[in-house]
């Protein structure tokens, strides 16, 4: 960790985001709870304009006692499926559609299999020692290798989840600056 004075040290870095940061950010008139109107105005500001079906849906989720308002406990129970709709509404936004988005998923699965596969050969490989499981080894090699090499460059999914976690950064940094009171 760099140390007061040093290079990388003070404001230039950013502190990763957490439930209760955001929390925070969202809580806008400080009565720590989160109002639908809040809710509603943090993704506004974020530039993801979820569909206010969508929207209430996800406040709804989150509010487990039913009082119309999120607790910090709720929303942290809670940050996972906030994390899920901010994903999702990037990866809309970034022009994947929902089986685009499924057939990635099931390239990651495919690809995990096929590692799990490649080790479980191998390990059965040295036991035995047979040429067909050096065959099958070396299949699964080249095979992992291809697909490995084709999904390597980072996709437009991945960009667009920097900048978001970019934009989240610079929010809650905006956030936390307006919420400071002015010296004079």
């Amino acid at each position: 960790t760099p140390k007061e004075g040093e290079e990388g040290a003070g404001e230039g870095e950013a502190e990763p985001v957490d439930a209760s940061t955001i929390f925070d950010t969202l809580d806008r008139d400080r009565d720590d709870l989160i109002s639908m109107a809040e809710f509603e105005y943090f993704f506004e500001t974020l530039e993801l304009p979820l569909q206010k079906g969508a929207l209430v849906a996800l406040h709804a989720q989150l509010d487990v006692d039913g009082e119309g308002t999120v607790s910090l406990g709720e929303f942290e129970a809670g940050w996972e499926e906030v994390l899920d709709a901010v994903m999702e509404q990037a990866l809309v936004a970034a022009g994947f559609s929902a089986r685009q988005i499924l057939l990635y998923g099931l390239a990651l699965l495919a690809m995990v299999s096929l590692g799990a596969a490649f080790i479980l050969v191998a390990l059965s490989g040295w036991r035995r020692e047979s040429l067909s499981a050096m065959v099958v080894e070396s299949g699964l090699i080249a095979a992992v290798g291809g697909i490995t090499a084709r999904y390597r460059e980072m996709s437009d999914a991945e960009k667009t989840a920097e900048e978001l976690s970019r934009i989240v950064n610079d929010a809650v940094a905006g956030a936390e600056a307006a919420s400071k009171p002015k010296q004079d």
